[in-house]
């Protein structure tokens, strides 16, 4: 009995003081909760996005996840998109491959009915390179870094960078950086 007890004791506290996601530092400090590694949006220099637009995003040197504009997959656990601007709309890793669509007022272009904006979350641990293309335009590639939140020294929390990829415009890919 007294083994058991040592035993559960010890786990308890080897548990206690790895990783620190949600736990104390040994500084006392409490480790925020993981977020995303990036917000894209997406957007044309045009206006309207086309329909075929495609966003591809390789994570971990050579997991490759999509989203098309108006399907979804369920395999995605890296990869949240919506159609919209997303304002209001929580992007988790338990809402990717799920269809959630913001606002069609905010998302679409009176004129063509078409949507203006895509707006994703990238939940990967460190690079990921997007690929966003679409109906005539080029396509624009452009290679992420994650960045360490340095208000948190003693843990790996990671802070969300932001990145707008404007299809139609040679400058694309321009960081946010919120």
């Amino acid at each position: 009995m007294k083994t058991r007890l040592v035993v559960a004791l010890l786990l308890t506290a080897l548990i206690a003081s790895s990783g620190c996601r949600g736990e104390s530092t040994n500084h006392g400090e409490v480790c925020p909760r993981t977020v995303a590694a990036f917000d894209v949006r997406v957007s044309a220099l045009s206006g309207s996005l086309p329909a075929d637009t495609r966003i591809d995003v390789t994570f971990g040197g050579s997991v490759t996840e999509s989203y098309e504009m108006g399907s979804y997959s369920a395999e995605n656990q890296v990869l949240c998109c919506v159609v919209g601007d997303g304002d209001g709309v929580q992007l988790s890793p338990a809402s990717c491959g799920v269809p959630i669509d913001a606002s069609p007022v905010v998302a679409a272009n009176a004129d063509a009915g078409l949507p203006v904006e895509i707006r994703c979350s990238v939940w990967s641990n460190g690079a990921a390179k997007i690929i966003v293309s679409g109906g005539s335009f080029n396509p624009i590639e452009r290679t992420l870094i994650a960045e360490e939140d340095e208000r948190y020294p003693d843990c790996t929390a990671l802070r969300t960078v932001g990145a707008s990829l404007i299809l139609g415009d040679s400058d694309a890919g321009a960081n946010l950086g919120h």
